[in-house]
């Protein structure tokens, strides 16, 4: 069962047709970084399954590295990412609570800045540039590699990941 025609016939959101959009053909790509650049804040809308308990949304993490703030379901590994102070959760499956949620967020604008400023701080926590290190360190340690400098005990043949010259290093 989708939320979507409960959700679209509440009496709060029918009275919001002016700020809330429906785009259930999604949005041509041309036009995606305007139409996120106009966003006042981000939906998220998983469902309470076993898969979307287990799941960190992208979209989530789309929308916090934008500075969108996000209103999310409250499910466990969004929850263990994510605080009432840096995401405004709604109960998954209960259109009233994702109705409050969208509410309380939209008529906040200093509220929606400070939450999407904190998620951010998530985001630098778990960017690229921090678990990137973590996990070579890792493997290093895998390998019993301690030193960046220390010879590998595996034939070079078995070596795929060995360090390459800045030069030859893919640019991203």
């Amino acid at each position: 069962m989708t939320t979507s025609k409960p959700f679209r016939r509440s009496p709060a959101i029918s009275a919001a047709t002016d700020i809330v959009r429906f785009r259930p053909g999604g949005v041509p790509l041309k036009d995606l970084p305007s139409e996120l650049e106009a966003m006042d804040l981000g939906l998220v809308g998983n469902r309470r399954t076993e898969a979307g308990e287990l799941m960190l949304p992208v979209k989530l993490l789309e929308y916090v590295f934008l500075g969108i703030p996000a209103v999310a379901p409250r499910l466990k590994t969004i929850t263990r990412y994510f605080s009432e102070d840096m995401v405004t959760f709604y109960d998954p499956g209960d259109v009233e609570s994702l109705v409050e949620a969208i509410g309380a967020l939209s008529c906040d604008p200093e509220l929606r800045r400070a939450r999407a400023d904190r998620a951010g701080a998530v985001m630098a926590m778990y960017a690229w540039e921090v678990q990137g290190n973590e996990l070579v360190g890792f493997y290093r340690r895998l390998l019993g590699r301690r030193d960046p400098e220390q010879p590998s005990a595996l034939p070079r043949a078995e070596r795929p990941f060995e360090e390459r010259p800045a030069s030859r290093r893919a640019q991203v």
